[in-house]
């Protein structure tokens, strides 16, 4: 682990380019304060993140001031970091009203799941603004991928995601266990010829 000055706080893996690359991302927030209301009581946060994400009035470089609903205080730090907390652990549950996860897996091996849904509505969009102002406000990224996305995303090479690729990255567990039965019968016919 390498520990930058000014980046996210300690990210594994992370070259000095690549928090060199942050900082110069947080350098184009700008003055001014960008007003967020999320409503606990609601059933669904992620209603709320498409409302907020899909306003083309949001100005992500303004520092956000959020607000929860039926709640009194002022935004210090405390609940902007609490927001950003909450939604991004939100991408990787089922929302209840929308019946929709978008990112699923064990910890080290989250890959998104494709839905139909998700995907015509803009929820990767959606989530991928919603990193971005997280970062940008020094809040947190969505830890816990699989090594192969964290490399396509950060190369745009799919041949060099490949090679990251894993069986620990499927998560259909059918599928998986599929996969082990054929790898071991492969496995045992190598054997075999010998």
């Amino acid at each position: 682990m390498q520990e930058c000055t000014n980046c996210i706080s300690v990210i594994p893996n992370t070259s000095t380019d690549s928090c060199k690359a942050i900082d110069i991302y947080r350098a184009k927030r700008e003055k001014g304060t960008e007003y967020i209301e999320i409503n606990r009581m609601q059933l669904s946060l992620l209603r709320q993140l498409m409302r907020i994400y899909k306003n083309p009035k949001l100005n992500m470089k303004y520092q956000p001031d959020v607000l929860f609903s039926g709640e009194h205080g002022a935004d210090m730090g405390g609940p902007t970091k609490e927001y950003f907390h909450s939604a991004i652990a939100s991408l990787s549950k089922v929302d209840p009203a929308f019946n929709i996860q978008l990112f699923g897996g064990n910890s080290g091996h989250m890959v998104p799941l494709y839905g139909v849904d998700a995907i015509s509505s803009g929820c990767f969009e959606m989530a991928g603004k919603l990193l971005a102002h997280s970062i940008l406000h020094e809040g947190p990224g969505l830890v816990g991928l699989a090594p192969a996305i964290v490399k396509y995303l950060t190369t745009g090479s799919l041949s060099d995601a490949r090679k990251h690729v894993t069986i620990e990255d499927l998560y259909d567990l059918e599928l998986k266990q599929i996969l082990e039965e054929e790898v071991k019968r492969i496995i045992a016919g190598s054997f075999n010829m010998y």
